[in-house]
């Protein structure tokens, strides 16, 4: 994950148009997130990562199409 604000704003903007259909917290109760699924029901997941020493605004990254494991690729919001 980054701490750049332009590229959380990219990131989140691959989610419009998706419906958030729950949230989670890792195993180690480190991290959270949130489930989406986008308009053809592809699924997905959303890490949230906060900045606790208040230095940046934190960040977020979405990876997905989740596949029957429920795992899916980070995905890059420019593409690369």
């Amino acid at each position: 994950m980054t701490h750049n604000p332009n590229w959380t704003a990219k990131t989140l903007g691959m989610l419009v148009g998706h419906k958030i259909t729950g949230s989670f917290v890792d195993k180690d109760d480190e991290y959270c997130g949130f489930s989406t699924e986008d308009p053809k029901g592809n699924k997905y997941r959303v890490w949230v990562d906060g900045d606790e020493e208040g230095n940046y605004c934190g960040s977020v990254s979405v990876h997905g199409p989740l596949d029957e494991n429920n795992e899916g690729e980070r995905l890059d919001p420019e593409g690369g």
